[in-house]
């Protein structure tokens, strides 16, 4: 997929997990070994609010 990106394309990435290995190591990965730099992204809190907490990440093709 991320070879469809073109040069600041962007990949939204998103999870209903609040476990690391699946958030922040995926995006850690993405980064470090497909070339792409995350914008912006985190937990989304849901508790709160009594809904689920997730994660969403933008990263770009650099």
């Amino acid at each position: 997929m991320v070879k469809c990106l073109k040069p600041g394309g962007a990949l939204i990435y998103i999870t209903c997990s609040v476990f690391r290995k699946e958030n922040e190591e995926v995006v850690a990965y993405l980064e470090n070994e497909l070339g792409l730099q995350m914008q912006q992204g985190g937990v989304i809190k849901g508790y709160d609010r009594a809904a689920d907490t997730m994660f969403a990440a933008r990263l770009v093709k650099v």
